[in-house]
């Protein structure tokens, strides 16, 4: 299966590297909570709200692009992948530099070196391949580069880019706690439900793979000692 995915906000989390970015320009108090969706919501409302955003945003995508973590999952999610034999794409709309970012931080340069280090290209860890990663310009640029690499799936946080009129006829999985409208097929607020959708339930073959991988060592044995709900409990040996 080809498995398309986006980048900032779906791949990569910035909750924190908002809050503290706009916090070190006195635009929100010291002790304010929330995630990027709240703290947009907060400096739109301010005077000349739309500019201060895309400055937050140059300093986030650029200079501060280290600061970003994975999602929860997502590193479980890319290890099935692999396991399972599925090829992986990530297509984003993200322009060379950031509005606004007096340091011209290279956005496209930050991003790869980022997914570097977190062993996306590593053969040992996700084995990712970087030919396979793909900056655009504009969003109908992103929803014509999904069309023309014939991609299965398509995960992605921003439900206007599955809105395109060209968008093809594909799965389409939304990553978000709260959908507007339509035009997705699934709607996952965590990367253990998109897995789901996406790959299906995760098989005690996996499990032990993704052990090996962490623990850097074989796992043989795999045994339920608690469940309940959506977790389980595992003894290996």
């Amino acid at each position: 299966m080809l498995i398309g995915l986006d980048f900032d906000n779906t791949l990569a989390c910035y909750d924190n590297v908002f809050s503290d970015v706009a916090k070190k320009q006195g635009l929100v108090a010291n002790h304010w909570e929330g995630n990027k969706t709240d703290l947009k919501n907060e400096l739109i409302s301010f005077n000349n709200g739309a500019h201060i955003w895309q400055t937050i945003q140059g300093q986030v995508y650029g200079p501060s692009m280290h600061k970003a973590i994975l999602f929860p999952g997502v590193s479980r999610f890319l290890l099935r992948c692999k396991l399972q034999g599925h090829k992986i794409f990530i297509v984003s709309h993200k322009t060379k530099y950031g509005h606004f970012d007096s340091t011209k931080t290279p956005l496209r340069e930050a991003a790869t070196n980022w997914m570097e280090n977190q062993g996306f290209f590593n053969e040992k860890i996700f084995c990712l391949s970087k030919e396979n990663v793909f900056f655009e310009d504009t969003r109908q640029e992103k929803v014509e580069r999904i069309k023309n690499l014939n991609i299965d799936v398509f995960i992605d946080d921003l439900e206007e880019v599955f809105a395109e009129e060209n968008f093809p006829n594909i799965k389409k999985i939304l990553f978000t706690k709260t959908p507007k409208y339509n035009y997705h097929d699934t709607a996952c607020n965590n990367w253990t439900a998109i897995a789901i959708s996406c790959i299906g339930e995760i098989t005690s073959k996996e499990i032990k793979y993704i052990a090996s991988s962490i623990l850097n060592s074989s796992v043989k044995g795999l045994d339920i000692i608690q469940s309940g709900g959506n977790s389980r409990l595992y003894e290996l040996s």
